[in-house]
């Protein structure tokens, strides 16, 4: 999902399984640029041949046609809760740029303008989506599902006056506008109104699509029961709380599960179905709860942390929850945390790489689980309780490892987006 133009609209930079090209736009030649292992979001390009990328969970990334050597821009600031800096856009004189600030703290995310010296780090707008800079002078949001331009000074680095309505609904999809400007002014934007876009589907093993669902959701959140009898799925409400809700699939009717307006994130099954588990934000913290699936008694308090935690399995038996959470130089390190006794979580795996996407063996034996050690991200299997031992499984990209459900095999997305096993 990462494309942008050159900035004389020769070329379009492109991610293509993980690296980054430049594609002419008279022959379609394409030229490699750099490897890139971080899942990016969005991109810009500026006259001197800088290119600054967006990431999904660090700093933007910096690289330069001349030496082609991919560098960090920006660093998040952990104490602030700084969850990723994506969406750059380089405003006119090729050194300041904008960018979006994602984070679960409300008075630090939002649009910020930074430069590639690194002295200019500031707040312009609290904002739920990015901003697009439009020349001459004007910053295009997204405000209340409502395209919005406001006066601002690219020389100042100021904003004037008030946002103005300057069209009808637009879309804020994954808080991008999609929106473009032409130099004479001309907008086009997207003015899609559904808020819910992506559908779940069964597919047959050789790829033959058998049943789509006919709830449509807003974000790509889900976990199937073991039963396969129903859905947790997150919901993203208007006012931006995401929920968690329960789809039976035979009757197909949705309940709510998560009460309050408390945000759910990430739910798993427990491996018999008796409940589920979820991570909330609360109080300054990511905090795990578990409930019964039926919906009956209280949430129950896990555990809490100051840093994000991905919940990926649940091991058979329910013994084990693995997790990944960033450590203070923001790589993701896999944990474990065990429901009896003290209940302490403890790493399994924590090096200078990232470890990601932990998936217990249904025998309980093995984890599998995705690493960029290599350089790029590749799908390992290691013992549990760990021994040290590990075999790589995938050579030549891999994320998201499943088992079958009798252990004999291992699905894996691989770089070019494609399941294997």
């Amino acid at each position: 999902n990462t494309h942008f133009w050159s900035p004389d609209s020769r070329f379009v930079a492109v991610v293509v399984e993980n690296k980054l090209k430049k594609i002419s736009i008279s022959s379609g030649a394409a030229q490699v640029i750099c490897q890139v292992n971080d899942i990016l979001r969005g991109g810009t390009w500026n006259l001197d041949d800088v290119i600054l990328l967006g990431s999904l969970d660090s700093g933007l990334l910096k690289v330069t046609l001349n030496d082609r050597k991919l560098t960090t821009a920006t660093e998040l600031d952990l104490t602030r809760l700084e969850g990723s800096h994506r969406l750059p856009q380089f405003l006119p004189d090729g050194q300041h740029f904008l960018y979006r600030m994602t984070s679960t703290r409300a008075e630090t995310m939002g649009i910020y303008v930074g430069s590639l010296n690194g002295t200019e780090k500031k707040r312009l707008l609290d904002g739920e989506s990015n901003a697009f800079y439009a020349a001459p002078g004007w910053l295009l949001i997204v405000r209340g599902g409502e395209l919005m331009a406001q006066h601002f000074d690219a020389d100042k680095l100021q904003l004037f006056g008030e946002p103005m309505r300057i069209g009808g609904q637009a879309r804020n999809l994954n808080s991008r506008v999609s929106v473009a400007a032409a130099e004479n002014g001309t907008l086009i934007y997207d003015t899609g109104t559904a808020l819910n876009s992506i559908h779940l589907a069964w597919f047959e093993r050789s790829g033959k699509r058998l049943e789509s669902l006919d709830e449509a959701l807003s974000e790509v959140q889900f976990s199937l029961s073991p039963d396969e009898k129903k859905l947790a799925i997150i919901q993203q409400l208007t006012q931006g709380i995401q929920l968690l809700f329960l789809l039976d699939l035979p009757t197909k009717t949705k309940s709510r599960f998560t009460l309050g307006q408390q945000t759910a994130n990430a739910p798993h099954w427990s491996p018999d179905g008796s409940k589920l588990v979820w991570r909330s934000y609360l109080e300054g913290f990511w905090q795990v709860f578990q409930k019964s699936s039926n919906g009956t008694g209280e949430q129950e308090f896990l555990f809490k942390s100051n840093t994000p935690v991905g919940l990926t399995d649940w091991s058979v038996g329910g013994q084990f929850i693995c997790y990944d959470a960033r450590d203070a130089k923001g790589k993701r390190d896999l944990w474990v945390l065990p429901l009896s006794g003290d209940r302490k979580p403890y790493p399994i795996f924590k090096s200078d790489a990232n470890g990601l996407h932990g998936y217990f063996s249904p025998d309980g034996k093995w984890l599998a689980y995705a690493s960029d050690e290599s350089g790029s991200y590749e799908v390992y299997v290691r013992t549990f309780p760990d021994t040290g031992n590990r075999w790589q499984v995938s050579n030549n990209g891999g994320t998201q490892p499943h088992w079958r459900h009798d252990g004999k095999e291992l699905f894996y997305i691989s770089t070019d987006r494609k399941l294997k096993a």
